[in-house]
């Protein structure tokens, strides 16, 4: 039995279904699967099983959901007393894939090696999920990407810049080399998204539910490194800001002239408001500095800075 598994069951107690929990996890349907036999054999029992087209528990999975989440409580704790000692002169960086590794990732790999007074550590996790983060001490800042500033809960949001949402393909795909893309482009395409989560990939769909636009198909992988390989194998559409757009031709991809993409905002949250004389002022004021050179690069001149 581990923390993986305990973590399965409790999710999927609650969810009920193995897909959502699958989104939740990020961990396949079938890992999930495993996790559950795994514990099941471990104890001689059942903990789950399916009653008319449903997940539900059976007896002994309602007596063992208390045990799981008191175990996961204590793990929580421990693992939380732990992270304290070690986070002294550490700064831990939370956010989007897109955004921490094809957006600022020069910038953080380059002011990790000029700071002298701590390091960084960066957990690439669901921008949406960095409230969330925040609220529970598990990173000290966090790099977002929002279609509504408002949309931050408790959490204080330092602007850097808008720019669009593009749509990226194999330069195979029947959209690739379209003069001019809309909205009604994409019904019957198929697409492949980080997370279902992730709030430029839902305002998107709502867009084409609101418009009546149905896809032949939806993949969420979670990593970026996975949609790409999606896109370019089996010639799928996905969605990427503009500033990673360059990024991305390295591996092949080629952008669709989306005609009326909408915009996003790039953002630094932080559980309060920074003041000058805070540890996290300083990385703040680089990250402005280097939205400064962004705006100035002939391939994202096109970026608004906020």
């Amino acid at each position: 039995m581990d923390t993986k598994q305990l973590k399965t069951f409790v999710v999927l107690a609650k969810e009920k279904n193995y897909i959502k929990a699958s989104e939740i996890l990020n961990y396949a349907p079938s890992t999930l699967a495993k996790h559950i036999h795994a514990l099941e054999a471990e104890f001689s029992t059942t903990f789950v099983h399916f009653r008319n087209g449903a997940i539900c528990l059976t007896k002994d999975g309602e007596i063992f959901l208390p045990y799981a989440k008191e175990m996961l409580k204590m793990y929580d704790k421990c693992e939380a007393t732990f992270k304290q000692e070690h986070r002294e002169n550490k700064i831990i960086v939370a956010g989007g894939e897109l955004m921490l590794a094809f957006s600022f990732g020069s910038f953080m790999h380059q002011y990790q090696k000029e700071i002298e007074f701590a390091s960084i550590e960066v957990n690439t996790i669901c921008c949406s999920r960095v409230p969330e983060w925040l609220e529970q001490q598990e990173c000290d800042i966090g790099y977002v990407q929002m279609v509504n500033l408002s949309e931050c809960g408790s959490a204080k949001v330092t602007p850097l810049f808008q720019e669009k949402l593009c749509v990226m393909t194999s330069p195979l795909h029947s959209l690739a080399n379209k003069e001019e893309v809309y909205l009604k482009d994409f019904i019957n395409q198929s697409f492949t998204f980080t997370y279902s989560e992730c709030c430029f990939t839902e305002h998107f769909r709502n867009l084409l539910l609101d418009a009546d636009i149905a896809l032949k198909s939806e993949l969420f992988l979670g990593s970026v490194t996975a949609v790409i390989e999606s896109c370019m194998k089996e010639k799928r559409l996905c969605l990427v800001p503009y500033v990673a757009v360059d990024k991305l031709k390295e591996y092949g991809l080629i952008p669709v002239n989306w005609v009326d993409a909408f915009p996003i905002y790039d953002c630094i949250m932080t559980s309060k408001q920074v003041q000058p004389q805070d540890e996290l002022y300083p990385i703040i004021e680089a990250s402005k500095n280097y939205c400064l050179q962004l705006k100035k690069d002939s391939k994202t001149k096109d970026i608004v800075l906020l």
